[in-house]
């Protein structure tokens, strides 16, 4: 039971470094876009330096910790499915995706009218920002709901 609990919590901090991966992706890649647009020479050395200082900041830089909160609305919604999973005939892959999906709306959505329609995150300004956002949601959720499935499978076993 105790080593379910914390495989249970390592895969749910691996799907949340997987959100903040794509995060600093998505934000690196539009960085160097822009750079790139500008004739500003963009080498492999650039796009380490970018990818990893985007990381970094969105880990631990920041006057708000936007991983934080993240992980918090994730854990809510998380725990929230893992009951709905009771009574609710969806795979848990599905239902956690949707979890991740509806993460990401109740980030660049709902949270932004608390905050003077400040975006938390800067990717999330325009509908495709916040379309790949609840998409990069629905991945770290789907590998979430695949471990969840595939415990449950092996303790029918």
């Amino acid at each position: 039971m105790v080593r379910k609990i914390f495989k249970v919590i390592f895969h749910f901090i691996i799907a949340i470094f997987i959100m903040m991966f794509l995060i600093a992706a998505h934000s690196s890649s539009l960085n160097l876009l822009w750079l790139s647009s500008m004739n500003m020479p963009v080498t492999v050395s650039t796009i380490i330096d970018v990818f990893y200082g985007d990381f970094r900041g969105l880990l631990f830089g920041g006057a708000f910790p936007v991983p934080v909160l993240i992980a918090l609305i994730c854990l809510i919604l998380f725990l929230l499915t893992g009951i709905l999973r009771r009574w609710l005939r969806f795979s848990p892959v599905f239902m956690y995706a949707m979890s991740g999906v509806a993460t990401f709306l109740v980030v660049t959505v709902v949270l932004p009218l608390g905050f003077n329609n400040i975006d938390l995150i800067a990717n999330a300004r325009t509908g495709i920002g916040k379309s790949l956002l609840c998409l990069f949601g629905a991945a770290a959720g789907a590998y979430f709901g695949f471990f969840v499935g595939r415990s449950k499978d092996d303790e029918q076993m």
